[in-house]
């Protein structure tokens, strides 16, 4: 019974057709018919933000992934505007931001000792979301670890990977004044033991530091 919504990663943005084909396939998940969208949901106002356009060698941004001029990805100029002009038209609701990458990086060791690989990204997208007093947090995976940091006052999630390991998610609950969260994995173990790959000595993923496992932010 529970409402789903869409964020576009980089995993689904490869060809030039993909996000013609989420729109009319996965209608349901882009209820404004853009992958670019924002939403209310009782005390909440969530937006949601498309970041996956290949940069090429070129210095431009395309719809698609080609192998031998790909450098990365980013959202669009005019993307940053249209968050910025978002932002600006509600500055009191309480507002989570969603898209796929990690906008801040601890960095450091992991609570295993595993040395935390810096991946952070969107930089004027950051300083947008900063700059906004009703900006509560930010939802992202991307890195496939879980990662919970304070930058600026605001609550960064990073969620990990659901497969493979670790297969993971995480529950909120919301109140007039505060967000709950905690990290559950999923019930079926026999998929947990078959997706985890001890060679990769992934386990580090699911806890990396004392506050990653539960906790809570202020909506005021």
């Amino acid at each position: 019974g529970m409402r789903v919504h869409g964020c576009i990663g980089n995993h689904d943005a490869y060809l030039s057709s993909a996000r013609p084909d989420a729109l009319s396939l996965c209608a349901p998940l882009f209820p404004s018919g853009a992958t670019d969208y924002a939403f209310t949901e009782g005390p909440l106002r969530f937006i949601v933000l498309d970041g996956s356009y290949w940069k090429h060698a070129d210095g431009t941004l395309k719809d698609y992934y080609d192998p031998k001029t790909a450098r990365g990805v980013a959202p669009r100029p005019e993307q940053v505007q249209w968050l910025r002009d978002t932002l600006a038209a509600d500055p009191k609701a309480p507002t989570l931001f969603i898209w796929h990458y990690p906008l801040h990086s601890r960095r450091g060791l992991s609570s295993c000792g595993y040395r935390l690989p810096g991946s952070a990204s969107g930089s004027e997208v950051l300083a947008a979301l900063t700059a906004a007093p009703n900006v509560r947090g930010a939802l992202c995976g991307h890195t496939h670890w879980n990662e919970f940091n304070l930058v600026a006052g605001q609550a960064h999630l990073v969620n990990p990977a659901f497969c493979e390991w670790p297969n993971a998610y995480r529950v909120f609950r919301v109140y007039p004044d505060r967000v709950e969260w905690e990290l559950r994995q999923v019930r079926n173990r026999g998929f947990v033991r078959e997706s985890f790959v001890p060679r990769k000595a992934l386990s580090w993923m699911i806890s990396t530091g004392p506050g990653d496992l539960t906790g809570e932010f202020s909506l005021q």
